[in-house]
């Protein structure tokens, strides 16, 4: 409990907080197409990725993030189009997304160099897993959470 204290007022302290953090940290260098809907069909032809990543397992409802994306770069064209899916799971809350990405590249000199534009729209849900809720399960801030709808990303 301690511990919590001092990460709660580390956090306090802090001077800067950044928003739409995607956990998936590291694998951006992997998947640049995680990051930057730009990116999809950089490459022509098809492109699949899968990450994995799991975080202090030592605990009991330790995160976990899983994703997923398919990119098509047309050949011959300056179009690129990707599907991405992503899982997460942190304690009692589940989070699951879909997106789908159009993208345009713009030659420069000779297609040597590109600007690259991307678009994705998607579909997001969020819940509480009841099962793994340690508690009263009856709170109602707890089911007010569950009756959210779908929202689009």
């Amino acid at each position: 409990m301690k511990t919590i204290k001092y990460i709660i007022i580390a956090i306090l302290l802090m001077n800067k907080a950044y928003a739409q953090l995607n956990p998936m940290g590291s694998l951006y260098f992997q998947n640049q197409y995680l990051a930057n809907p730009a990116m999809a069909g950089i490459v022509q032809g098809w492109e699949i990725n899968a990450g994995y990543k799991a975080q202090w397992t030592a605990i009991d409802g330790a995160p976990t993030m899983q994703s997923t994306t398919a990119t098509y770069g047309i050949t011959g064209r300056k179009i690129g189009l990707g599907v991405n899916t992503y899982n997460e799971n942190a304690g009692v809350f589940r989070k699951t997304a879909f997106k789908a990405t159009y993208a345009y590249h713009l030659p420069l000199n000779d297609n040597q160099s590109f600007i690259d534009f991307g678009l994705s729209v998607g579909m997001m849900n969020e819940w509480i897993d009841f099962n793994k809720v340690i508690g009263d399960p009856d709170d109602h801030s707890l089911h007010q959470f569950n009756a959210r709808p779908l929202y689009a990303d």
